[in-house]
């Protein structure tokens, strides 16, 4: 049977990486087509949203546990609400509602972890 740290040791990296992957479908997806009439535009748009992707990523690894469970639940969050109120408001991609709305609740999971931490 495995203890919480032990489980905690391995689960913590993957929810990282998730949330790495998230951030990272959305830097594509903004940065794919920026849409200026100018090519330097889009290429500086490109450059830009790449970098912050970059350093975010960087800062998502570098943090401990509770403070990576507050970013987590912001980034997830943000991103999830942004999508369910562009779904809602295109009226197009009902299908996804129910990945937005468990985006959703993660995030909520990822703020009320540090709450439950018991302090002896």
């Amino acid at each position: 049977m495995q203890t919480k740290e032990q489980t905690l040791a391995w689960v913590n990296p993957l929810m990282k990486i998730g949330v790495i992957g998230y951030l990272a479908m959305h830097a594509f997806q903004f940065g794919y087509e920026p849409g200026f009439e100018l090519p330097f535009w889009n290429g500086f748009i490109q450059v830009l949203i790449a970098l912050v992707f970059v350093s975010l990523s960087i800062v998502i690894i570098a943090l401990k546990r509770r403070r990576f469970y507050v970013l987590g639940f912001f980034l997830v969050f943000v991103g999830s609400l942004y999508i369910t109120i562009d779904v809602l408001a295109t009226q197009k991609g009902f299908s996804k509602l129910p990945i937005q709305f468990l985006l959703v609740t993660i995030s909520l999971y990822f703020l009320a972890v540090p709450a439950r931490s018991s302090s002896h």
